[in-house]
C-alpha cells in the first residue's frame, strides 16, 4: 500500500483557498435565503410622512369626502379599535401633533398619534405604531374621550377628564393621570393620579336640582360618608315628603370648599295649600379620592 504524502500549499495558495471558502460560504446564505436582498434599515419614526403612512395602512381607511378642518390637513380615519370601550376609532388623525417615545423599553421610540373629534369631544383616541421594515406598524389603536398625552423617560402619560355625571362637557369633576408602560401589544397603567377641578358650585347646584325632581336616590350620593351616617337614607328621604319645588342660587364661599347658598322651597301645608320659605349659609365640601368627586359635608343653613 503506497503512502499517500500531503504537502502544504505555499502561502500564496493558502490565502487564495481561504477566499474561495469565503465565497461558498457566503452563497450557501444567499442560497438558504433566497435571492432577495438584505432588508434595508428601520427608518426612525421621527423621520416618517405620517400621511403616506396612513394613506398606505390596510388597516386604516380614510375618507376622502369628509370635511376639512381649518387648522390643518388631517385625514379622516377609521381603525378597529384594540384599546378602550369603542369598536372602532374615527377621527382626524394629528399628524403634525405625534408624541415619542421608548415606551417599551427596547431602545427604539414608538409613535402615538392623537385622533380628534373635530369638535367639543377633543381627542377621542391614538395611534400607537412601532418601527418596522419597510413600514411603520400599527401596534393598537386606544380610545377615550378628551385624550392628552406626553412621554416622560419611557413612560406615556394619557390624561383624561372624569364625569360624575352632572357636569358640563367643559367642567369635568378631576382629571385622571394615567402613567403606562407597552408590554406587547398592549397598554400596561404603572400608576394612577386624580387631581380634583373646582367644580365645588356645580355640585351643589347638582345636588339640590336632584332634590328638586325627586331623584333622591341620586341626591343622597351627593353626602358624605359623614353626612350618610348622620341622616340615615329613609329618614333624610321623609324630610322632603312635603316639599313640591326647591331653587338655589350659589355663590363662591370664603374658602374654596365653601359655597353660599340661597335656598326657596315651596311645600304643601297639612290643610291644604302651600308655603314658601326661604333659607340662607353655607355648604362646606370634601374631595373623595375614591369617588373622584366632591361631596357634601358640613351645612350652616338658617331662615333668611
Amino acid at each position: 500500500m503506497r503512502a499517500t504524502v500531503l504537502r502544504q500549499a505555499p502561502a500564496a495558495g493558502r490565502h487564495v483557498l481561504a477566499l474561495l471558502s469565503v465565497v461558498v460560504l457566503v452563497s450557501g446564505l444567499v442560497t438558504l435565503g433566497g435571492s432577495q436582498p438584505a432588508s434595508a434599515a428601520k427608518l426612525p419614526l421621527r423621520q416618517v410622512d405620517w400621511r403616506a403612512v396612513l394613506k398606505s395602512d390596510p388597516k386604516i381607511t380614510i375618507d376622502p369626502d369628509a370635511y376639512k378642518l381649518p387648522g390643518g390637513d388631517y385625514p379622516f380615519i377609521t381603525v378597529d379599535a384594540t384599546g378602550g370601550p369603542e369598536e372602532t376609532l374615527s377621527g382626524y388623525a394629528l399628524a403634525d401633533d405625534v408624541v415619542y417615545g421608548d415606551f417599551d423599553g427596547n431602545g427604539a421610540e414608538e409613535a402615538v398619534l392623537p385622533v380628534d373629534s373635530g369638535g367639543t369631544g377633543g381627542t377621542l383616541g391614538f395611534l400607537l405604531y412601532r418601527e418596522a421594515d419597510p413600514a411603520p406598524q400599527l401596534v393598537l389603536a386606544g380610545t377615550g374621550y378628551k385624550m392628552g398625552f406626553s412621554a416622560e423617560g419611557n413612560r406615556l402619560v394619557i390624561t383624561e377628564p372624569y364625569y360624575v355625571g352632572f357636569e358640563a362637557n367643559c367642567c369635568p369633576s378631576a382629571i385622571v393621570r394615567t402613567s403606562n408602560t407597552l408590554q406587547g401589544g398592549k397598554l400596561v397603567a404603572l400608576t394612577s393620579e386624580t387631581s380634583p377641578n373646582d367644580v365645588q358650585e356645580p355640585t351643589v347646584w347638582s345636588f339640590y336640582a336632584a332634590l328638586g325632581d325627586k331623584r333622591f336616590d341620586e341626591a343622597y350620593q351627593f353626602l358624605s360618608p359623614a353626612q350618610q351616617a348622620s341622616n340615615p337614607f329613609d329618614r333624610w328621604k321623609a324630610g322632603y315628603a312635603d316639599t313640591q319645588s326647591i331653587e338655589v342660587e350659589t355663590a363662591p364661599g370664603a374658602t374654596p370648599n365653601e359655597v353660599q347658598i340661597k335656598l326657596t322651597s315651596v311645600d304643601s301645608k297639612p290643610g291644604g295649600g302651600t308655603v314658601t320659605r326661604r333659607f340662607t349659609g353655607t355648604w362646606t365640601l370634601i374631595w373623595n379620592a375614591d369617588q373622584k368627586r366632591w361631596l357634601l359635608d358640613k351645612a350652616s343653613i338658617r331662615p333668611a
